[in-house]
């Protein structure tokens, strides 16, 4: 009986040996380049995904999120619940679990037992974008599985090669690392992502802030128009205070007043009113020490500023050398200031160079619009002391009395008129006993004859500054409940 291949005329041979005739089809070298090519398309398309990223909605995310914490909470770590594209876009928001360090570490061992390569765009993007608002455990432990799997990496990306070759970048002190492998090799600073392969945008992360602030601070860095420049392409409120910080430090020591007028000026423009304490109020994530230095950074360009201040008040406003002469001993003590004085007189001193626009704020317009008599109001502890541009006496108030109030109290209006911060029936600061010698009052009155500056000085010393006056300035209160440790910000999901 015929069979199936006779009716139809086909020899059966050929189609047994069919495996084998497409094995001639396609011989060892062409498989060869078709490995090969495949290969190539998988980098560009991995290259593609570095450097686009991820397009995915927020409902998406925080549905990945959710799952997260549901099988966190069941520690249930079995891979079959998930997908490579959900792994990876938990590998780009490892942020959102912050708040839980059970979900966090349930995570990063998600992305352990799964690990696909395209995982090192996630999670280092994540890393360098929120290296320091992030908690140092998480930091380190999610460094430490990038390192591990840089290791283990033998692939020929050319993105993952540089990591791999520069993966102690990733450990904690990476940054610094960074900031000296710069400068070893003469590489600008704005070019310190391209170290990793990335961008010179990448600049702005998180990561770069303790780059900058050792990279400036190591090559002494003083150039105006390069740090701004520099903030210009990285605008961490972080990295600049902490940059202000070192170079108040380092112009406090050249001490050249001129260098530090304009440094003000500059810091005022870039940062806010240097005067404030809110402008150098520490950052999420500031710790103690960064609240101590910042503080000080504070009070020595106030210094700054509250020197010029008086210099300006007693050539502009008064022509007074020796008035001048001695508050300028005690700037260092002072905890605040202020001038008040008519309209007239904040245009006359708007025009000085020295002080310009930035003593406004410090202002107070009486209501007296073409009156030359001003005063100027120093701070020091818990006393009021307010100096006259007319002849006559300086008066000097507790922190406690109703003149205080007159300037400290925000106010829709100015005040009347400079003589509502005198009161001439007030007793003298300084008081001579036959018997007894001088009397020094808590606040008071005193005229600037005879030798006023000794008895003046006198007086500080034993009253003001002894330390006996345990009070503080409202402002001193102000600062220590400002400066302090502050937590980084929680994720808000």
């Amino acid at each position: 009986m015929n069979d199936i291949y006779s009716l139809l005329n086909i020899n059966s041979d050929v189609i047994q040996d069919y495996p084998l005739l497409a094995n001639r089809v396609v011989d060892h070298q062409i498989e060869k380049v078709i490995n090969r090519n495949t290969s190539k398309l998988k980098e560009i398309e991995e290259r593609m995904l570095i450097d686009k990223g991820i397009d995915i909605s927020q409902q998406s995310i925080e549905e990945i999120i959710n799952k997260v914490q549901k099988y966190s909470l069941q520690k249930d770590y079995s891979l079959d619940n998930w997908n490579n594209r959900e792994l990876r876009i938990i590998s780009y928001y490892m942020m959102k679990l912050r708040n839980n360090s059970e979900d966090y570490y349930f995570a990063l061992k998600l992305l352990d037992k799964g690990w696909r390569n395209i995982f090192f765009n996630g999670l280092v993007f994540y890393l360098m974008s929120s290296w320091n608002s992030i908690e140092a455990e998480y930091r380190e432990e999610t460094s430490q599985l990038i390192i591990n799997k840089l290791q283990e990496y033998s692939g020929n990306n050319k993105r993952y090669k540089l990591f791999k070759n520069n993966a102690n970048l990733f450990e904690k002190n990476g940054p610094i690392r960074l900031a000296a492998l710069l400068m070893s090799r003469d590489i600008k600073l704005i070019d310190a992502p391209t170290i990793l392969g990335f961008k010179n945008s990448s600049f702005k992360q998180s990561y770069y802030s303790d780059v900058i602030i050792r990279y400036i601070e190591n090559k002494k860095i003083r150039n105006l128009e390069f740090i701004e420049e520099v903030f210009d392409n990285h605008n961490l409120d972080r990295t600049k205070k902490l940059v202000f910080v070192n170079l108040v430090e380092r112009e406090n020591i050249i001490g050249d007043e001129l260098r530090r007028s304009i440094f003000c000026k500059f810091i005022n423009r870039i940062l806010g009113d240097v005067t404030l304490a809110t402008t150098w109020a520490p950052f999420a994530g500031a710790t103690e020490e960064d609240a101590k230095k910042l503080k000080r950074a504070k009070k020595l360009v106030y210094m700054w500023f509250a020197q010029q201040v008086i210099e300006v008040f007693f050539e502009v406003c008064v022509q007074d050398k020796d008035r001048k002469k001695f508050w300028l001993k005690y700037v260092n003590n002072l905890s605040g200031f202020k001038i008040v004085g008519s309209t007239a007189t904040k245009r006359v001193l708007q025009n000085d160079s020295r002080i310009s626009g930035m003593f406004l704020k410090h202002f107070i317009e009486t209501n007296q619009y073409s009156s030359l008599t001003s005063a100027l109001i120093l701070f020091i502890k818990n006393k009021m002391i307010v100096e006259f541009s007319d002849t006559g006496a300086l008066y000097v108030y507790n922190q406690t009395h109703d003149k205080v109030k007159l300037i400290t109290t925000k106010r829709k209006f100015g005040i009347n008129s400079i003589k509502d911060l005198k009161i001439p029936s007030m007793d003298l600061l300084i008081e001579s006993d036959y018997w007894n010698g001088l009397y020094y009052n808590e606040q008071g009155r005193m005229t600037h004859q005879g030798d006023w500056q000794s008895r003046l000085s006198n007086w500080m010393n034993k009253i003001v500054l002894s330390n006996n006056n345990i009070h503080s300035s409202f402002y001193d209160t102000q600062d220590d409940e400002l400066f302090k440790e502050t937590p980084l910000i929680k994720e808000d999901i």
